[in-house]
């Protein structure tokens, strides 16, 4: 095509070639080539902000052409205005000006809403251009030019010219932020359209009183939002507040109306009006009513919609909600705000089956409990929290109905466990806010609905929540808190453990409190008997497996009186083919860790045990023809851990008061006796895999892992064994240079 050959020589191209290059490149039988694409895109985006646009755009807003090329010559044209207006004299802009109006006119009675978008963005930059310079009272002269016209579709059709006016007052203070000018002309015009609100009001309230079409008090609201979005005060759209609030109950207008009161309630300036939005609170606990209906319908879209307006109303003004939590004239507002807030959070109903609203009233609550600890004043902040202590200890109550997992698990699709999921963790982190504001009265809440659950004998999934919660403020507890939580631990072995859910929260709860359990040794006796005992469960190995791994890290001594009940179920465990990688690893650290409190003799007997079959399996690798570089690498990385994790307490200097507290009569063992005699018994079997496998660069880097590893833990040490060392980095490949191999 002759038209591709020089995309620069735009000014070539007629308004019938224009048109061609448009149809070729949106035709959806079109046989162009990606690079014949990019050449016509790159022709199309020249022709938009050339010279040329002036004229063939017009040419282009044809009715007998296709829709592609309609817009095509709008999107141009408001392309030229909004960057290139300068190009015209005033002369030209006024002719310009007077064409737009003709031609939105003509779109809208054909009903063409992407065109007539375009057009009026076009007309508002033009606007914006052309005030406060060219163009004074631009709002009314707007108006009257369309409302007031003698163009005969608007005398048979007025609601048509009042739907252009709304778009061109919806879209002005939008565009305002894109147009481009400079600062000092900006300010300006920013001036200029804050004087003409008036004039923007004044209309609205003259459609308001006027019309009662649904496509145009829809309007009002959007043209409403995108105002007070450009940074109109609220108290000049004061007088529109019974009227905003009163449209919600018109199910018409309810979605556009909840659109301009998130606006409204969002907004950064609201705390510099107090009275002003304290005004609001009639209006906004109305929202009951409006509640109340959808419950009882079963809208929840609608009941969703509700919530996150009190939610965004609550959030933002969240420091005046405190604030009325002391004055008596203002007080039962703020009661009864709370009040229906909470009655959002504690809707009835499976989430996210039935209701969807309670994760939406949890943000509100995170917000309220930060501005109610954030102040200062110890006695400021206990009278506000007495004010506020109900809610939140009522709260955690509800988040413990609402945490349960459901009786039937197969109501949810996979969409559903996952939004599920993240549900819980929002009731996590909400759990931790409360537990802020109540410390232990939080943990107060927790000890009587467990006691409760205990003596009515509830449902497992009361249980599960209950435990869940109390897991989720481990981080914020005390090492010697001895009042509720020694109680709740008691009754853990009195829970329905008659779901793996249940128990499989409960063991990742007990990992969490490894460190405090360190403190309570008559407590964590009873822990570690249930880790046990779930290790023979195939669906807990691995909650059990990480909770016994925080046990035994955090109180090793204590925890070494247990090994010949750990031993025996840990080697079942790592014998199992069907057990995951994961889990035989973090066995492996198990063994590791309760070994090291042992006597070396013990140790490395206990070692052979573990290590006599593993290295059985590499001499069978070994004899085999067949690549076993990966069950070679998988075996050693399996001596890997166990070595290190022998060696950890060698290698920390952290833990002193537990080691002392729980020291026995028998010494720990000698960790560099142990790892020495251990790299002697695997030198025969190292160096056949040097031997072998001497320029594979994965298995050496394995071996290697395992010589710094344990140079890491022997430090000074290490001489002992450096003679293995040394023979078996020089037997390695000399193209071997990976970091293990230099940092040996």
């Amino acid at each position: 095509m002759s038209t591709m050959t020089d995309i620069n020589m735009i000014t070539n191209y007629s308004a019938e070639d224009i048109e061609r290059i448009i149809n070729s490149f949106y035709s959806p039988t079109s046989q162009l080539t990606i690079e014949q694409r990019q050449q016509l895109n790159a022709i199309l985006e020249n022709l938009q902000y050339s010279k040329l646009a002036w004229d063939f755009s017009w040419k282009l807003l044809d009715i007998n052409k296709s829709a592609s090329v309609q817009f095509f010559g709008a999107v141009a044209l408001c392309n030229k205005i909004s960057k290139h207006l300068s190009e015209l004299d005033d002369n030209q802009i006024q002719q310009l000006f007077q064409q737009l109006i003709q031609r939105l006119i003509f779109y809208i009675s054909i009903h063409s809403k992407q065109i007539i978008t375009k057009l009026t963005v076009a007309l508002d930059h033009l606007i914006l251009h052309m005030i406060p310079d060219k163009w004074n009272n631009g709002i009314i002269t707007i108006v009257n030019l369309f409302t007031q016209s003698q163009n005969e579709f608007l005398l048979q059709h007025p609601e048509k010219g009042h739907l252009i006016v709304l778009n061109i007052l919806t879209i002005l203070p939008e565009e305002f932020s894109r147009i481009n000018v400079s600062k000092s002309q900006r300010s300006l015009i920013r001036l200029e359209l804050e004087k003409e609100f008036p004039n923007v009001l004044n209309y609205l309230q003259f459609i308001i009183s006027t019309y009662n079409q649904t496509d145009i008090l829809s309007k009002i609201f959007s043209c409403l939002s995108k105002w007070l979005e450009f940074g109109i005060s609220i108290l000049q759209i004061e007088i529109l507040f019974e009227y905003l609030f009163n449209s919600l109950n018109n199910e018409n207008l309810f979605e556009d109306v909840c659109d301009c009161l998130t606006v409204l309630f969002t907004s950064p300036d609201a705390l510099k009006y107090p009275s002003t939005f304290s005004r609001l609170f009639p209006y906004i606990l109305q929202f009951e009513i409006i509640l109340d209906q959808c419950l009882t319908a079963g809208n929840k879209e609608k009941a969703e919609c509700i919530t996150k307006l009190l939610t965004q109303f609550g959030e933002n003004l969240a420091q005046l909600i405190v604030q009325m939590s002391t004055t008596p004239n203002s007080q039962m507002l703020a009661h009864n705000f709370c009040r229906l807030v909470m009655k959002c959070t504690e809707i009835k109903g499976q989430y996210p089956i039935d209701e969807t609203c309670s994760i939406i009233a949890l943000e509100f609550w995170n917000t309220l409990e930060e501005e109610v600890t954030s102040i200062n004043e110890k006695i400021n902040q206990e009278a506000r929290l007495e004010f506020f202590r109900p809610y939140f200890e009522y709260l955690i109550e509800v988040l413990i109905l609402k945490g349960q997992l459901p009786a039937n698990e197969n109501i949810f699709t996979n969409e559903d466990k996952e939004t599920f999921r993240c549900y819980r963790s929002a009731i996590i982190e909400t759990m931790i806010c409360m537990h802020n504001a109540l410390d232990k009265r939080a943990m107060k809440v927790l000890l009587n609905r467990l006691l409760i659950s205990i003596e009515q004998s509830q449902a497992w999934q009361m249980q599960e929540s209950i435990v869940q919660l109390t897991g989720a403020v481990s981080e914020c507890i005390s090492p010697d808190e001895n009042q509720d939580l020694p109680h709740i631990f008691s009754l853990l072995p009195k829970l329905k453990f008659s779901n793996s859910l249940i128990m499989n929260t409960t063991l990742i709860v007990l990992g969490k409190y490894s460190s405090w359990l360190g403190n309570h040794p008559d407590i964590l006796q009873h822990c570690v008997h249930l880790c046990i005992n779930a290790l023979s469960n195939p669906e807990l190995i691995q909650s059990a497996s990480v909770a016994l791994k925080e046990l035994i890290k955090e109180n090793r001594m204590y925890m070494s009186k247990y090994l010949n009940d750990i031993f025996p179920i840990m080697k079942n465990v790592l014998e199992n083919v069907h057990v995951q990688e994961d889990d035989r690893i973090r066995c492996l650290s198990i063994i590791g860790y309760i070994l090291s409190g042992h006597p070396s003799k013990i140790v490395i007997d206990h070692l052979n045990i573990i290590l006599v079959p593993e290295v059985n399996k590499l001499f069978d690798y070994l004899s085999k023809t067949n690549n076993n570089q990966e069950n070679i690498c998988t075996t050693l990385n399996f001596i890997s851990v166990l070595l290190v994790a022998i060696g950890y307490y060698g290698d920390q200097n952290d833990g002193e008061e537990n080691e002392q507290k729980y020291q026995t009569a028998q010494n720990p063992s000698n960790i560099s006796e142990v790892l020495c005699c251990i790299l002697r018994d695997l030198d025969p079997i190292l160096q056949m895999i040097v031997k072998q496998y001497t320029d594979d660069f994965q298995v050496t880097e394995k071996i290697c892992e395992i010589l710094t590893r344990i140079v890491t833990i022997l430090r000074e040490a290490s001489s002992l064994v450096l003679n293995i060392f040394v023979q078996l980095l020089q037997n390695m490949g000399p193209t071997i240079l990976h970091d293990g191999f230099l940092s040996l």
